[in-house]
């Protein structure tokens, strides 16, 4: 894919944000110049990144043909290593997934990770993918960034990615561009194009995995910070605050005290009932820690909203809201909205999946 200019970008995600739309509004939305827009919108349609449609009669003047996506040639894929499962999505330009699934491999076993992601690509370039091309790899990666951008130090369970720059070896590998973010960023990136996160500017994600992180959105755009870790939650808590943070591995760990064999964040969405035992003893632990979460996420960032999603199901989400929002008082200051994420379980394949597009297109 050739690279776009800013004006380019703007009214693809003009048009993205639309659906559809007559060629004629798109101006309504930009400064410039009608001529110029029509010029740029009939070379994306020649990139075959636009379609038209039939005219629309509006009233008087000559009728104005409609404008959308154009999600038959150009492909994205999607993955996100985590412990539980990497999963995985194919997507077209409009974000619209064509396939999901999850790898057979061990998640620790980076070899064969790869070797299978290398074979479920040669087989939808075959059949899937045949006639289309594919622009671009996103990975969402659990844990936080150390030293290059896309070096990370996830959790135990993933030691093989450990120091592992992931662009560089994606992009060798598959001979693609390859972009890079932790779970909860990426998923913030879902939350925006397809949860409730598109009316909201600037907003934050929480991600309830076996462990918990944040994602936060900036003027429509992913905010990381310097150091590619904004929205990392470990150094908010101190050594005695860790072990009764959100995170799912807490509330599995007392299940399974209670006699429920849980074992996993999947387990634990898929049989979730909020009557179980340990449950309400567990959010009164987690608390204060929640609780805290939100007043700094209030305090630095300022979001309109803040969405509750990740593996945590929906039953759950709603009790951490609950929880959460005792810990605004009467500020004089606005707070932002709590709110259940508008995408059933977690997103960081989705997200993962739009990262290419995010980075080079919207």
């Amino acid at each position: 894919m050739r690279e776009l200019s800013e004006n380019e970008r703007e009214l693809l995600a003009i048009v993205w944000r639309a659906g559809r739309m007559p060629r004629s509004d798109v101006n309504r939305h930009t400064r410039l110049a009608q001529q110029s827009v029509h010029r740029l919108l009939d070379g994306l349609r020649e990139a075959r990144m636009l379609s038209f449609g039939e005219a629309g009669i509006r009233g008087r003047g000559k009728p104005s043909p409609s404008v959308e996506i154009d999600g038959s040639h150009h492909t994205t894929v999607g993955l996100a290593i985590n412990a539980e499962g990497m999963r995985y999505c194919v997507a077209d330009l409009r974000g619209t997934p064509l396939v999901q699934g999850q790898l057979e491999a061990e998640p620790n076993d980076r070899p064969a990770v790869l070797a299978e992601l290398e074979r479920l690509l040669a087989g939808w370039r075959a059949g899937l993918l045949a006639g289309r091309n594919l622009i671009g790899m996103g990975l969402a990666c659990q844990g936080y960034r150390t030293g290059p951008d896309d070096v990370f130090q996830p959790i135990k369970r993933l030691s093989s990615w450990r120091d592992v720059p992931l662009e560089a070896l994606f992009r060798d590998r598959f001979g693609l561009p390859a972009f890079v973010e932790n779970n909860a960023s990426s998923s913030v990136v879902a939350e925006h194009f397809f949860g409730g996160g598109g009316g909201h500017d600037c907003f934050a994600y929480l991600s309830f995995n076996y462990g918990f992180g944040s994602g936060l959105m900036w003027q429509r755009r992913v905010f990381v910070g310097a150091h590619g870790n904004a929205g990392e939650m470990g150094p908010l808590f101190t050594e005695a605050q860790k072990p009764v943070r959100p995170a799912l591995s807490g509330l599995i760990a007392r299940l399974r005290a209670e006699g429920l064999q849980i074992a996993t964040p999947a387990e634990l969405a898929r049989d979730f009932r909020p009557d179980w035992p340990g449950v309400r003893d567990w959010l009164e632990e987690i608390g204060p820690q929640m609780q805290l979460t939100v007043r700094a996420l209030k305090a630095v960032a300022d979001p309109g909203a803040i969405f509750f999603g990740g593996d945590a199901p929906a039953a759950l989400r709603a009790m951490l809201i609950d929880v959460a929002g005792r810990g605004f008082g009467r500020e004089a200051s606005p707070s932002p909205l709590l709110l259940p994420s508008g995408i059933e379980g977690d997103a960081s394949h989705l997200g993962a999946a739009f990262l290419p597009l995010h980075r080079q297109i919207y």
